[in-house]
């Protein structure tokens, strides 16, 4: 008999121990929609916030680029001014920017900060792609070698975003980038690269088609739907939760 007692009360731990498995990992899956949902609303008003940067950036009052800025994420939609020297035979050409559902580049082109030396990127705005591929616009036309003083807005990217393959894969200029990677466009010029660019303001000379709008990976409005959707699934297990809590006493009392 010892035997068979001793396995019925394994049994019985058996079936309680399974009984609670579902219970703890609904409850860890309960706090993990909330925690999820909870980031997406962190999320959403960052996004806002940043928005709120851009739109007050408009009427600020120009100030000369401060590059002793740290962290640089402050400069951030800054309005600043910019003195210095333009690199009229090493500039950049940022492939497959599309703008009214014309493919383009964005010209992106080096200038020598006459306080510091080092190279900041300024963006001079779009042009449209030829048709054949490989002929590449004239971006140097017009442009001074002569110090100029311009007047934009700061950029700063939100991380390195997606990447595949290599920048760039010609050696001549303008060098078609596919991203931005201030360390690899510094080694191109052999120059200390800033890692921001300034965006020519619309009234600027020497520059393209302008038309700056912050360009976020996600906008508050994703994050707010996702945060629906994760808060969405835990009322959902919540509800499942309620219901097999009913069955099961249901069996159990018999009503």
């Amino acid at each position: 008999m010892a035997p068979t007692v001793g396995v019925n009360q394994r049994g019985a731990a058996r079936a309680r121990f399974l009984r609670w498995v579902p219970w703890v990992a609904g409850v860890a899956l309960l706090a993990l929609f909330l925690a999820l949902g909870h980031w997406q609303l962190q999320r959403a008003d960052e996004k806002r916030a940043l928005l709120a940067a851009f739109e007050a950036a408009a009427g600020e009052r120009y100030q000369p680029l401060d590059l002793s800025a740290d962290p640089l994420e402050t400069l951030r939609f800054q309005a600043v001014v910019v003195s210095g020297h333009y690199l009229r035979e090493q500039q950049f050409l940022l492939d497959n920017q599309v703008r009214e559902g014309r493919i383009g580049y964005r010209v992106i082109t080096p200038l020598v900060h006459s306080g510091s030396g080092r190279a900041v990127l300024i963006e001079r705005g779009w042009i449209p792609r030829s048709p054949e591929r490989g002929m590449l616009p004239d971006v140097s036309e017009g442009l001074s070698a002569d110090p100029v003083s311009i007047r934009g807005h700061v950029y700063v990217p939100f991380g390195e975003g997606y990447r595949l393959g290599a920048m760039d894969d010609a050696a001549t200029w303008p060098r078609v980038i596919q991203y931005l990677d201030f360390e690899a466009m510094g080694e191109r010029l052999q120059r200390d690269v800033v890692p921001l660019t300034v965006r020519l303001d619309p009234d600027q000379p020497s520059g393209y088609l302008r038309d700056w709008r912050p360009v976020l990976p996600m906008g508050p409005e994703r994050h707010l739907a996702y945060a629906v959707q994760w808060f969405g699934l835990a009322l959902a297990l919540v509800i499942i939760a309620l219901v097999l809590t009913r069955r099961r006493r249901f069996h159990e009392y018999g009503r």
